[in-house]
Parts: structure tokens; C-alpha cells; sequence
């Protein structure tokens, strides 16, 4: 009887080792939760471009004029100082590079986003 009992939770266990989709070195590090300090809502500053759009940034989303993303479509990396966001696909980046970092802009707390060519600044709502 226990010789059973263990023969069957030895094969319940390898069929279930066995069913779990194992995910990627990449994907473990691209769908990370964008950190507190980024996160809230920002009001562009950037005295090039006109209005005053708002930058929403959530934990697992972020939503601007330009870029719509959350869940598995949004890759993060946090770097020293910065958190690049990225359209994701399987753990890889398949879009282009939003690079946040925290600065001031006119004495005030600021985020500069940069991506191609362009930078703007987003200061708190």
C-alpha cells in the first residue's frame, strides 16, 4: 500500500515538473514592476512641444500620447538611475527604448523621457 501511495505521488509530481512551461532568462528579467518613485501621474513641461499631455506610470502599465502599454506587451529594465520600457514579445524587446530617469526641471521633481532624438520633461500633476 505505501509502495502505491509513493509510486503514484512520485508520478503526479514528475507529470506536473513536467507541464510547467518553463520561461526564458530574458522574459524572468522583462516583466519587472516599474519602480514607486517613477510611478503616478506627470504633466509634460517641455517648452518645444505644445500642451500639456499627460504621463500616467503604473506599477505593470503606462499610458501617454505616444505610448500605450501594459501587461505582458510591457518590458522594463531598471538600470542605476533610469528604467528603460519597451514593447515586449516572449521576453524580448521588439519596440523602441523609453528611457525614464528622475531630475529637476525648473526646482521642481522631474521625469526625462527620452527616445529616438527627442526629450521631454514631465514634471508631477
Amino acid at each position: 500500500m505505501l509502495k502505491k501511495i509513493l509510486a503514484i505521488s512520485c508520478l503526479v509530481f514528475a507529470l506536473s515538473w513536467a507541464l510547467v512551461l518553463p520561461q526564458s532568462a530574458a522574459a524572468k528579467g522583462t516583466y519587472r514592476a516599474i519602480p514607486r518613485t517613477y510611478r503616478g501621474t506627470w504633466i509634460r513641461r517641455s517648452p518645444k512641444f505644445g500642451g500639456h499631455p499627460r504621463l500616467t506610470v503604473r506599477a505593470h502599465a503606462i499610458h501617454a500620447t505616444v505610448l500605450r502599454l501594459k501587461g505582458h506587451r510591457l518590458g522594463v529594465h531598471v538600470g542605476h538611475g533610469y528604467v528603460t520600457v519597451f514593447q515586449a514579445h516572449k521576453g524580448h524587446a521588439v519596440g523602441e527604448n523609453y528611457i525614464l530617469r528622475r531630475t529637476c526641471y525648473h526646482h521642481r521633481v522631474a521625469l526625462k523621457v527620452s527616445y529616438d532624438t527627442r526629450v521631454e520633461f514631465y514634471t508631477r500633476a
